[in-house]
């Protein structure tokens, strides 16, 4: 079979990638949270490739976040915003990398093969706690990979039905995996968006979130399963929880020995043990893992995007005078911090079921909360935007993770967007922004 080259383009803008990693990494080494001046030329360079490639709906929410940008700054008169908020936001496009550098080392793990091989013989209620266990142990490193390594797994013809409760069961669990690990968007954003917060602590809140919504879909869909059941879909994911162990434990040891957020310490820790584990593991295919990972690196034009016009858009914001209808809005739920993170998780999910991405939404309402001195404590204002953005990950069908799982188990999309995902974000959502709340008053 002939090897299928990237595109020009893509090489080299996977290796604008790399070198904006270098540079944020040679920056933390040396005691500067962000890459500076260097960073922000790089990704202005990277932004400017990706644009005239992005797909159309990205292209339509960049320009609007770019006209709202514009507006903000024009009002507040403080363009040199622009430059910083360039320069935070390199650090996230020094993490995207990193995503492709988890996967290709998962996938040359001997583990996934094993694990395979012992899953055709479960009942149907195992079949859907494994499927939701997996999808939260393998998505919290591979994120959007799991459904690539689990379905594959799974009896090749499954009924309709069965297929449904596997894919609902896939998004749930990865939603739930959102909510904690440190190698999804949502926890990189949430650390440029409230500064200062220690990986552990996120890691622990969400955690906490997690197993009240595990507790939650057990209740809701897989009653039938019986303790026996469950132990025997865990122990065949067993394999996983070594690396996953390694990988956000060493993420969380960094984050506390350095001061660094979880964001920053992903960036370093993460690409080193993985690439170490690919010399251990397979030496002699380094070469194609590091092309992969150039090529893979190169096609996150859209990812980039959306999370640099964001950032932009935060630091216009934070930088200016919020309007004062806005304002009127926040003040009144300032006095009732419980209110305000229901109010502030609810409209980023509602919003992002009508396609604003929550990135859009959270650096909007973040940098307003902190402006206006809500008393919500730094670490529950970052779990804000990571429940809301996991909440929006299992339903919403302008997400990656309901497209690529309905597509991988060839579901037509509107089945998995009105599906029991539903129910289950109308139930532990309020749920889950409850405990923060009460956590809240324990902290503030």
């Amino acid at each position: 079979m002939a090897l299928r080259l990237a595109a020009p383009i893509h090489v080299v803008a996977g290796w604008l990638f790399i070198a904006i990693w270098l540079t944020t990494l040679v920056h933390l080494l040396a005691g500067r949270n962000t890459p500076g001046l260097s960073g922000a030329l790089l990704l202005g360079v990277l932004m400017a490739m990706a644009l005239p490639r992005a797909s159309r709906h990205i292209q339509i929410l960049f320009g609007l976040i770019t006209l709202a940008t514009t507006a903000v700054i024009l009002r507040s008169g403080n363009p040199e915003t622009i430059v910083s908020s360039l320069a935070s936001a390199a650090v996230i496009a020094a993490f995207l990398p990193t995503l492709i550098v988890i996967r290709v080392a998962v996938e040359s793990s001997p583990t996934i093969p094993r694990i395979r091989e012992r899953v055709s013989d479960m009942d149907r209620s195992e079949r859907m706690a494994w499927m939701t266990s997996g999808a939260h142990m393998l998505g919290s490193i591979l994120t959007l990979g799991y459904v690539s390594v689990q379905r594959p797994m799974l009896p090749r013809d499954l009924a309709p039905d069965e297929a449904l409760r596997l894919a609902e069961c896939g998004t749930r669990g990865l939603g739930l995996a959102v909510v904690w690990s440190p190698f999804f968007v949502a926890m990189a954003v949430a650390s440029q968006l409230v500064p200062g917060v220690p990986a552990w602590q996120m890691i622990t809140i969400g955690l906490g979130l997690a197993a009240i919504g595990g507790l939650v879909a057990h209740l809701m869909f897989n009653r039938s399963l019986s303790f026996t059941g469950l132990i025997r879909a865990l122990r065949r994911l067993l394999p996983t929880v070594p690396p996953t162990l390694i990988l956000v434990g060493s993420v969380a040891a960094c984050s506390s020995i350095t001061g660094w957020s979880g964001l920053q310490s992903v960036v370093l820790m993460v690409p080193l043990l993985c690439i170490g584990f690919l010399l251990w593991q397979a030496p002699r295919r380094i070469g194609e893992a590091l092309r992969r990972i150039v090529e893979g690196s190169g096609r996150m034009g859209d990812e980039l995007l959306i999370m640099t016009g964001s950032m932009v858009f935060a630091g216009s914001i934070a930088g200016a005078q919020l309007p004062d209808e806005f304002r009127q809005i926040l003040l009144g739920l300032v006095e009732w911090p419980g209110l305000l993170i229901l109010a502030e998780v609810a409209t980023i999910v509602v919003l992002g079921a009508i396609g604003v991405h929550p990135m859009i939404t959270a650096s909007m309402l973040i940098p307003a909360t902190i402006l206006l001195e809500a008393p919500i404590a730094t670490p529950i204002l970052a779990q804000i935007v990571v429940l809301a953005w996991a909440l929006n990950s299992t339903t919403s069908a302008w997400t990656l993770p309901v497209v690529v799982t309905s597509s991988v188990f060839g579901l037509p999309l509107r089945t998995l967007v009105l599906g029991r995902n539903i129910a289950f974000i109308i139930v532990f959502g309020p749920l889950a922004c409850t405990a923060l709340a009460l956590l809240n008053r324990l902290i503030a």
